[in-house]
């Protein structure tokens, strides 16, 4: 009887922890879903309002946060270049910069959009043009 007793107790309070995560995370997965979508109304009621006043200010500063964007793609490309400009100098590859590679090609990827295939296809002829070495992906 008594083992009986445990087991019943035992099972039900895992039971009813079980529960109580379920009931929890989906509190929680339903908190952040209503606020993400006040957040992306707000955003949007925002912007109307915005371009209701003064749509042209609207489109110039797109456009200019379009431009900082190219600009951002173009000085990591160019940070790559001096990587391998740097390598060159030296006369060897250092862990450095493969490290220094590594973290242009993370930001492209995440501040840039590009894709990883992207940033490889970007990133081998340029290690490749220096003699003696070969990319590994």
């Amino acid at each position: 009887m008594k083992t009986y007793l445990y087991d019943l107790i035992a099972h039900s309070c895992i039971a009813f922890a079980g529960v109580t995560d379920f009931v929890a995370n989906l509190l929680i997965f339903l908190t952040v879903k209503v606020f993400t979508f006040n957040k992306v109304t707000y955003a949007h009621l925002c912007m109307w309002l915005l371009k209701r006043v003064d749509g042209n200010r609207v489109k110039e500063e797109q456009s200019e946060t379009e431009h900082l964007k190219v600009q951002l793609e173009l000085a990591l490309m160019q940070a790559a270049i001096r990587i391998k400009e740097s390598a060159e100098a030296d006369d060897s590859w250092t862990d450095d910069h493969s490290e220094a590679l590594n973290m242009v090609g993370v930001r492209l990827i995440e501040e840039c959009q590009w894709d990883s295939v992207s940033v490889h296809s970007y990133f081998k002829p340029l290690v490749e043009s220096i003699e003696g070495l070969e990319y590994e992906e």
